[in-house]
């Protein structure tokens, strides 16, 4: 599509506002639960006690969190798990600044990611699979760089993919507690079961 090449263009700055990650994540969780489902694939979901609020484009983050939930679901035709998780951090990351950040990680038990395509994952027009045009991570990674963020990707030891997305945080907010989402609200990392 048009529209997805309009990704692309570096100088296109989205309008930014406060966005809470969380919320953000929840409504396309929501919006994608019955295709997970239907797909075999068991969801677990472990969020920071806070809500990260970043400056960001509400539905360009959710264009983000829809496409890796995707590439995950492609990975696994067979069914798997897929664990999304939030942390906040302080520090520094790769192409970043001291602070506060938010880290939003999903990681699935597909079948991986052969090594020789790890470090052109992100790059317009590159698939390894025998349909698509190659746009979805690269989208992703244009938007989180349009975000002042950074995404970083590696195989599981276990099997499946890990992709890592970092954002810069401007503030936290009071936890809810909505129920609605299934998965896990413990402080145990999903990362340590895989």
């Amino acid at each position: 599509k048009i529209s997805n090449l309009l990704l692309f263009a570096r100088d296109r700055k989205p309008p930014m506002k406060n966005v809470n990650v969380h919320n953000a994540l929840k409504e396309v969780i929501a919006f994608s639960e019955q295709i997970i489902k239907k797909e075999n694939i068991l969801l677990t979901v472990n969020y920071e006690d806070v809500d990260p609020i970043i400056a960001g484009n509400a539905e360009m983050l959710k264009q983000v969190f829809l496409n890796l939930i995707l590439n995950a679901m492609q990975a696994m035709p067979e069914g798997g798990n897929l664990y999304i998780e939030t942390r906040v951090s302080d520090g520094s990351y790769e192409g970043g600044t001291c602070g506060s950040n938010v880290e939003i990680r999903f990681m699935d038990t597909g079948c991986g990611i052969p090594a020789e395509s790890i470090k052109k994952i992100f790059d317009p027009f590159f698939t390894t699979k025998g349909k698509g045009a190659g746009l979805g991570l690269a989208i992703v990674h244009n938007i989180i760089d349009i975000h002042g963020g950074s995404i970083d990707v590696e195989n599981n030891k276990g099997g499946g993919a890990v992709f890592n997305i970092t954002f810069p945080m401007i503030i936290t907010g009071i936890r809810d507690h909505e129920s609605g989402v299934r998965g896990s609200r413990s402080h145990a990392s999903a990362w340590e079961y895989i």
